[in-house]
């Protein structure tokens, strides 16, 4: 019967480190779309091009966080539900279902934060701040942009990682109440 035990509790390891590692893959290439398109639009020579790029992304990415922000509130309410759902289970859920779905909850913070930052960077008044630029230098835009594209990236990234590791969470409270269907 240890020998059982030992067995499963391996097996709760290795589905918790598969689907870690599924989500950060999915997270890395989400992220790395973002700043490859940045890539294809070539590197950034000279503050003007600099401030028509931020001034063209500020919308999108304002979106972008937006949309974030609003799905990950609705996940981490739905975890919750989920959660006092599992506790009302029959079947015993493993402790690495617990520890996928703190982990889940840190990454959803962690965009969370990470959305509203560059909420908070686009909030500013970027076309009255382009035209002092010319004054304060073109560096100072062109770090904008590049801080823009990487907040970007990041906040896509954790978005996409948090819903693979969701969908790993919903397969194990499914193999607890139907463990027939899974071998």
């Amino acid at each position: 019967m240890g020998t059982q035990t030992e067995r499963t509790v391996e097996r709760e390891q290795r589905l918790l480190f598969v689907g870690a590692r599924a989500a950060a893959i999915a997270g890395i290439v989400v992220g790395g779309v973002v700043i490859g398109s940045q890539l294809l639009i070539g590197t950034v020579y000279s503050g003007s091009q600099a401030r028509q790029l931020v001034l063209a992304m500020s919308g999108p990415a304002g979106t972008l966080a937006t949309a974030i922000l609003s799905g990950l509130a609705a996940m981490l309410a739905l975890m919750l539900t989920m959660l006092s759902l599992s506790r009302k289970l029959d079947q015993d859920l493993s402790g690495s279902f617990y520890v996928r779905i703190q982990r889940i909850a840190l990454l959803a913070i962690l965009d969370m934060v990470t959305a509203i930052t560059l909420m908070l960077l686009l909030s500013a008044p970027i076309q009255e701040a382009s035209r002092e630029a010319g004054q304060a230098g073109d560096l100072q835009v062109r770090l904008t942009y590049y801080l823009l594209i990487g907040l970007t990236a990041v906040v896509a990234g954790l978005f996409v990682a948090v819903i693979v590791m969701l969908y790993n969470a919903i397969q194990a409270v499914i193999q607890a109440v139907m463990p027939e269907q899974f071998p």
